[in-house]
């Protein structure tokens, strides 16, 4: 007897942990008795008449429980959609039909009934349809079913078609949105692809090949896998990708690759695949080794949890995780070179007593550590003759004189003095001096680099990237998002010696973020445009979400009892329905989370403050972090409190005013910062505050 193949759909997927778990049982009973005995089990499969489609079965799963299975007309691959009480169970699927689309060749659900009415409320007018400029066999061939080309026609704008789009197949909702962001019937086509062979609308085992019908469907190879898979709290990213992403894990590339993306469009997601992918496919022999890494410690740990996850609970082989500054000074430990690295108040103390030496002439303070960070310490400038001709292009301001630059060099110096006499190093030092030493030793420790939110990085940085691997194909891939910068500068990745050229990739979807709360984080920036992290620009255009939901909202009082009374009122709110840990609070600094969390405790609220050091999954209790800790974290429901009088955004520092770029450089980076803040909500966003608004 041919072994059964079996299907799950990513409905189902999502929808069995909920079930009560004798159901849960008797489904991997269901499918245990599939791969025994097919045929056997297939005879117990029940038709119903007003199924749409007739190869639709039932399957009894407990005393009121269904499962709904779409049986072959021939072969053995069998595919198990649904399970709910008998009545649910019966209403989702009468309407359904599971076919595979004639051009595009994914297989596809669709509702006909649901699709109709969606629409049937909108209003007839006469203004044209947003579509009438496209045939029929048109819309056909971007992997619109047939069937619903009614429901489409009736689509005027946006609004309407975020109507309908829960009700068409992700690629074709996708189609339409970007054909109503203005992109053209080719470049759409092209987007949405056809696949080479000639497509038969019988062959189901071609289309799940496709890769639009592996972001809906799962082949598992027995009940013990599916329900291992599961016992294992596995997210839907794990196992679903869209063909976007799919194509970048794996791909190969001839070269460094460059991927930008919004908040939500999975650029860490296709980085921890490609990780894996890599490992597994690619860079296969026991020597080989990958690095994966990011700027901040909080973020390493984060992808080192979640890569454990994509790898069913096992550390990933030949896979390193950790943030780059570590790596440095780990590696530079390895070979006898120990570097104490300054910390904040110690860097503080070297400046102040090097400008103590010095004075400060006619320039301030933070001029000065902005020259020294973006001059001196960029360029490795390690004389005054080499900072006399040093370029300054990008600084602004008024140019500086021979006689200013020796100035500032001899303060420049005072403070590496300060730092030597203390033998301290700041980061940066530790960095280039790793690079140098590997350029020495001609030593490549990595097959590859993976790098998470690359618009973090400065040049070092990015030069000991490249130095860490060979260049050649799949050597490192890069993703990032201007538009969440909140460290580094911007920096070009070719001054790098990092060529992208050709293999620059933008992901446009967002899979997180509401289309009303997206809208409220583009808004931000109006027309203001990020760089592309080589050179070029980058803007949100384009930029879509699959979901809707309600619309942010703003609350603003005229004092901060009066704003925590109104907190802890939502709060409570949306603890009737949502656990606490899927509530992020989240405020500009520190000292604003001590003081929201001593009074939501007072309040009788259970908090769990997420610091710079500790993991997200401590307990239960509303999450309450910085802003900067909550970078690449995300929460059902986020509340930006604490806004306005200067708190948030803050205002630049008065000695800056007079520096056109540094006021420039301040803004943008706190517009980023509420950016990350407000793209952290999945479903609901809070903004609150009191006092005087500040403009972001």
């Amino acid at each position: 007897m041919p072994s059964v193949e079996l299907v799950v759909s990513k409905e189902l997927f999502l929808q069995l942990p909920r079930l009560p778990h004798k159901v849960q049982r008797k489904v991997y009973e269901l499918i245990e008795n599939f791969e025994q005995d097919s045929r056997s089990a297939a005879r117990h499969l029940e038709p119903i008449r007003d199924f749409k489609d007739k190869r639709a079965r039932t399957a009894r799963v407990g005393d009121d429980y269904r499962a709904i299975i779409i049986a072959p007309d021939a072969g053995n691959r069998f595919m198990l959609v649904y399970v709910d009480h008998h009545d649910e169970a019966m209403r989702w699927a009468r309407n359904k039909v599971f076919d595979v689309h004639p051009v595009v060749g994914s297989l596809q659900v669709v509702d006909v009934v649901a699709a109709a009415a969606a629409v049937e409320q909108l209003p007839v007018g006469r203004e044209p349809g947003a579509f009438d400029t496209l045939k029929d066999d048109q819309l056909v061939a971007l992997g619109i079913p047939e069937v619903l080309l009614p429901s489409v026609r009736r689509v005027r704008d946006e609004s309407s078609l975020r109507k309908l789009a829960p009700h068409l197949p992700e690629e074709a909702a996708e189609a339409l949105t970007w054909l109503l962001h203005g992109d053209s019937f080719e470049d759409v086509q092209y987007s949405v692809g056809r696949p080479a062979r000639k497509v038969d609308v019988e062959d189901l085992g071609a289309a799940l090949e496709e890769p639009s019908t592996q972001r809906r469907f799962v082949q598992v190879r027995s009940a013990v896998a599916l329900e291992e898979l599961l016992s294992r709290d596995v997210e839907a990213w794990r196992v679903f990708l869209h063909p976007d992403q799919r194509k970048l894990v794996s791909h190969s590339f001839n070269g460094p690759v460059r991927v930008l993306g919004g908040p939500g469009t999975g650029k860490t997601v296709v980085a921890l695949h490609r990780a894996r992918y890599l490992a597994e496919q690619v860079w296969t022999e026991p020597h080989h080794r990958i690095l994966f890494t990011s700027f901040s410690q909080n973020l390493a740990r984060d992808l080192r949890r979640n890569l454990r996850k994509l790898c069913n609970g096992n550390d990933p082989p030949r896979i390193e995780v950790t943030h780059l500054h570590a790596w440095a000074a780990g590696w530079l430990r390895e070979r006898g070179v120990k570097l104490q690295i300054a910390q904040d108040e110690q860097v503080r103390e070297a400046w102040a007593e090097a400008t103590g030496v010095t004075g400060l002439s006619r320039f301030t303070l933070a001029f000065i550590l902005q020259e020294w960070e973006q001059v001196v310490q960029a360029q490795d400038i390690q004389s005054e003759a080499a900072y006399l001709r040093a370029s300054r292009r990008g600084r602004g301001g008024t140019p500086l004189k021979k006689e200013d630059r020796q100035f500032l060099w001899s303060v420049f110096s005072s403070y590496r003095e300060a730092l030597q006499s203390r033998q301290l190093h700041e980061f940066v030092d530790v960095v280039r001096l790793a690079r140098k030493r590997l350029v020495e030793e001609c030593a490549f420790p990595y097959q590859a680099v993976v790098v998470d939110e690359t618009q973090d990085l400065g040049l070092e940085e990015l030069k000991l990237l490249r130095a860490l691997a060979p260049s050649g194909p799949n050597d490192l891939f890069l993703v990032g998002d201007a538009h969440q910068r909140l460290y580094a500068p911007p920096v070009r990745l070719s001054s790098a010696g990092i060529d992208i050229r050709g293999r620059g990739r933008t992901l446009k979807i967002n899979y997180r973020t509401t289309h009303e709360i997206r809208g409220y984080a583009v808004r931000l920036f109006g027309d203001e445009r990020r760089d592309d992290l080589d050179g070029g620009e980058e803007s949100l255009k384009g930029y879509s979400s699959v979901l809707s939901g309600p619309e942010p909202k703003e609350a603003w009082f005229a004092d901060p009892s009066s704003e925590l009374q109104a907190v802890v009122q939502h709060l409570r709110t949306l603890l009737k329905d949502a656990p606490a840990e899927s509530i992020g609070l989240l405020v500009r600094t520190r000292e604003l989370a001590r003081q929201y969390e001593t009074k939501l405790k007072d309040a009788g609220l259970s908090v769990v403050v997420v610091h710079e050091k500790s993991e997200l999954d401590e307990g239960p209790g509303i999450r309450v972090c910085t802003l900067h800790r909550a970078k690449g974290l995300e929460f059902h429901h986020v509340l930006l409190c604490g806004l306005g009088d200067e708190r948030f955004p803050m205002p630049v520092r008065p000695e800056l005013l007079d520096d056109e770029l540094a006021v420039e450089e301040h803004e943008a980076r706190e517009r980023n910062l509420l950016f990350v803040g407000a793209t952290r909500a999945r479903e609901t966003l809070w903004l609150s505050g009191w006092g005087r608004r500040s403009s972001p």
